[in-house]
């Protein structure tokens, strides 16, 4: 049975999730939502309503979905039928990302619009070929030109950005801080009285980013987490846990608010240099290294650098005298017994 479209529109919502649903599927991409408005001819609230609707119908593994993508809506195919997908039409290749193009696709997502000196001057090398392939893949545009001598070009992220990455608009890109401070403070609420949180900031043999772009990337979100957690319970303990060798990063995590120190790694940090710079406002836990004491030393290694640690501690304490890691399955069953009753027999 046809219907007129006067006689349609008397199904009222019924009529518009409909019209929704066709006109996202013939276009085939984004649509601005205020043109899917104009499109059926009701208003903007209805059709966000109907969105809505659809939206939620389609969380139930449905073959199809409708994304934000910005301020537009699109419909696609539910990305977890990729494979019988491909099976049938071969899709295109995916195209992977590289850890270079990911590394100035990130500079461009958080400082757009941006120059490419800007994001060489972040990572040091060359952003030329980075950013013609991230244009190439249709991840970044260019947006205009900066006004400035030489007039350099400026770049953006595109639609296709917030697509590959799942996303509806780039408020979304701090999803992991807004992650971590739900799940933190809700712990705070709690009552916990110690939160464990951390990010390996630190290899053996140096850092792994410069002073200046942890300062700028990373210090203020994790800033951020502590202050609201505190603004719960002043009294939370913050242990903050990163591997290797972070020591040019020290005074920042205690300007952040951590109160502990996990691990002070031997084999690339020495405890009581840490213990005499920062002894009076940090506690350390894990100083036993776990690549070399616990799995090639002997019993009576690890004694001695059990009662030196704690000697280095002194009777203000400060120190969890543990591992500095998991133990793993390589060491000696004798160690760990050392290890247990020299922690059991010290005495100031």
């Amino acid at each position: 049975m046809s219907i007129s479209y006067d006689e349609a529109v008397l199904y009222d919502a019924g009529y518009i999730k409909g019209a929704v649903e066709a006109v996202l599927f013939a276009s085939g991409g984004a649509v601005e939502e205020k043109k899917l408005a104009e499109a059926i001819g009701v208003p903007l609230s209805d059709v966000t309503a109907c969105i809505n609707e659809l939206q939620n119908e389609y969380n139930n593994i449905r073959g199809i979905e409708i994304i934000r993508v910005g301020s537009k809506y699109q419909m696609r195919t539910n990305p977890v039928f990729y494979h019988p997908i491909n099976a049938l039409m071969t899709l295109p290749e995916k195209k992977t990302l590289t850890s270079v193009l990911l590394e100035t696709l990130a500079i461009i997502a958080f400082k757009q619009p941006v120059t490419k000196s800007v994001i060489e001057d972040i990572r040091g090398l060359s952003a030329d070929h980075a950013v013609n392939r991230l244009v190439e893949m249709d991840l970044v545009r260019e947006c205009g030109r900066l006004d400035a001598p030489g007039r350099p070009m400026l770049f953006e992220t595109t639609d296709e950005f917030l697509r590959r990455f799942g996303i509806s608009s780039l408020d979304e890109l701090d999803k992991i801080t807004e992650l971590a401070l739900i799940q933190t403070v809700n712990l705070a609420k709690a009552g916990a009285d110690v939160i464990h949180i951390g990010d390996d900031i630190g290899t053996q043999h140096g850092i792994m980013m410069s002073e200046g772009m942890y300062c700028e990337w990373i210090k203020p979100r994790l800033k951020r987490i502590i202050d609201s957690i505190k603004a719960v319970d002043p009294e939370i303990l913050i242990h903050y846990h990163s591997c290797g060798f972070v020591t040019p990063f020290i005074p920042h995590l205690i300007e952040c608010g951590i109160d502990v120190l996990n691990p002070v790694q031997p084999e690339c940090m020495d405890f009581k240099e840490i213990h005499d710079m920062y002894g009076d406002v940090l506690s350390f836990n894990g100083t036993l290294g776990t690549q070399t004491t616990m799995p090639f030393g002997t019993p009576d290694d690890v004694r001695r650098t059990v009662f030196t640690n704690l000697d280095i501690a002194g009777e203000k304490g400060g120190l969890i005298a543990a591992p500095t890691h998991l133990l793993e399955p390589e060491v000696p069953v004798e160690n760990v017994l050392a290890y247990l009753k020299a922690c059991n027999d010290y005495k100031f």
